[in-house]
């Protein structure tokens, strides 16, 4: 209840959200490790913090030019949805009701 839809002045916010997200799941980690193994070979004598940052910086974009299939099972479809990048429009709720549960943002309260 209480859907609100809006786009963010700082979208720069948004691309640091799904940047942590794409690091939080394991299906998505054979291609930070790719990310990672691309970087290291094309940038012979930067450090492991210079690659770090430069992964950082580059990993969203370099997987949205990724050729990524649709794939049958729900991890390859949730790859090519995820690779597609965050939308600029940011969609909240101020309540939201789970297992028979009402709970309310702070800013409903």
């Amino acid at each position: 209840m209480g859907k609100k839809s809006y786009v963010p002045k700082d979208y720069n916010s948004v691309l640091e959200a799904h940047h942590s997200v794409l690091h939080q799941l394991s299906i998505m980690e054979p291609l930070i490790n790719l990310h990672i193994e691309v970087l290291q070979k094309h940038n012979h004598g930067h450090t492991n913090e210079w690659i770090r940052k430069e992964h950082k910086n580059r990993f969203t974009s370099w997987l949205r030019e990724q050729d990524i299939l649709d794939g049958e099972t729900l991890e390859d479809r949730t790859i090519k949805v995820l690779a597609s990048g965050p939308s600029r429009q940011v969609t909240t709720w101020q309540t939201y009701d789970i297992s028979r549960f009402t709970f309310y943002t702070k800013s409903k309260d």
